[in-house]
């Protein structure tokens, strides 16, 4: 029997994943890239992931009940299907190498500079492999408690630095044109690239369907949250600074003094990094096993596990000397090679199985969706009177 986890487990797990990263490392890369039109270069990339985003949902909503791993061979033959199957499963190892030592080399700076990084990666891969072990419902809870905790630290942080902003850093607005903006969109791409992972835990949702709403409510929320994190680097930094900066976010933490008893509350970012970081790890990890492990149809991916956290620790340790190897990788490789494999192959099996007539109807799916977004929206707009005519006004206590 397969383990199944909530739409909003799932939606916590992917954008808790995404964001880890994304909050460190992105702010600084896109801003040498952009200046302070950052924010038309992350709002063109979020319009170009939508409909990329979309595609891959179809892709899995082909076959609702079934695994992406099956759905590639179903759709492609068995032996195009193992081989992309296994490019996948690279491409999983590989993301996950760079997420343990970014992991690592965030908390040797931060806290323990004379640890040597092996015993960070030992630690952080043995819990990893204990969540792993457990199955994607740990995950999912997992992920259901930390997500909320770790956008809610990001709010705390971002609207403590906001004393110091100064808006007029954003300006002036397209001074060069457009060509610093497109250039910037490939290394936000690299990050939003991972909500393709959405089609390897679709067949894990209790409603298959509602991957349309979980992936769209991804894409928004982070979004949002990530221009609003950078617009507070920059405003807070300046545009120089914060392009010359590792980790911009930890730096903009630094600089908060509140009065004579609260500064140097950096201490949230690292609680951010650390509950984020287990998540993304434990994610990446599990899915290069599950995909492994189908591939090589073994009954559980338990077996695989721990082999693969050995392997995950001697190629962070070997291809990535330093973070800034990391920082390299995610900015000049990764930024092509991720959006083709997580967007671009899953968008060829759809239009494979659509060509073959396989599955269930792409507009089936769509109407379905679309049906359950009505809905949410529906129930979330009640919510909100019933919340607003509560507060404005109250009901009286009954009187005799």
């Amino acid at each position: 029997m397969k383990e199944k986890i909530l739409a909003s487990q799932a939606f916590w797990l992917i954008s808790t994943s995404v964001f880890t990263t994304y909050a460190l490392y992105l702010p600084s890369r896109i801003v040498q890239l952009s200046g302070p039109d950052f924010w038309l270069a992350e709002i063109l990339a979020l319009v170009l992931c939508l409909p990329l985003i979309l595609l891959v949902v179809l892709a899995g909503m082909r076959y609702p009940e079934h695994s992406f791993v099956e759905i590639v061979e179903a759709a492609l033959g068995k032996p195009l299907g193992v081989f992309l199957n296994l490019l996948f499963f690279f491409s999983y190892l590989l993301l996950a190498a760079t997420v343990v030592r970014g992991f690592v080399d965030i908390l040797i700076v931060a806290i323990l500079p004379r640890t040597p990084p092996v015993v960070f990666i030992a630690t952080t891969l043995a819990v990893s492999v204990y969540l792993v072990n457990n199955g994607i419902r740990v995950l999912g809870r997992l992920a259901g408690l930390a997500g909320p905790m770790v956008f809610a630290l990001m709010g705390v942080t971002v609207f403590l630095a906001l004393r110091e902003a100064d808006f007029s850093n954003l300006l002036p607005v397209l001074a060069h044109g457009w060509k610093p903006v497109l250039t910037a969109i490939p290394p936000i791409l690299t990050y939003l690239a991972e909500f393709g992972t959405i089609a390897f835990v679709m067949h894990h949702l209790n409603l298959p369907s509602s991957a349309f709403k979980i992936s769209l409510g991804c894409l928004l929320f982070l979004g949002l949250t990530s221009i609003g994190l950078t617009i507070a680097v920059v405003s807070v930094l300046s545009v120089e600074y914060s392009a010359a900066l590792t980790a911009p976010f930890l730096s903009l933490a630094r600089g908060i003094v509140l009065g004579k008893f609260l500064n140097r509350i950096e201490a949230l970012v690292l609680t951010i990094w650390i509950l984020g970081g287990f998540v993304k790890l434990a994610f990446i990890h599990y899915l290069s096993a599950s995909t492994l492990a189908q591939t090589l149809r073994l009954k559980r991916h338990q077996v695989v596990s721990l082999p693969l956290a050995l392997l995950t620790g001697t190629l962070s340790l070997k291809l990535f000397p330093s973070i800034f190897d990391v920082i390299d990788f995610l900015s000049c490789v990764l930024c092509w090679y991720h959006p083709l494999i997580f967007f671009g192959l899953p968008i060829l099996v759809w239009t494979a199985s659509v060509i073959r007539c396989q599955g269930v109807s792409s507009r089936d799916s769509l109407k379905q969706a679309c049906t359950e977004i009505k809905l949410s929206l529906f129930l979330f707009a009640s919510t909100v009177k019933q919340a607003y005519y509560s507060v404005v006004t109250p009901s009286t206590p009954y009187q005799n």
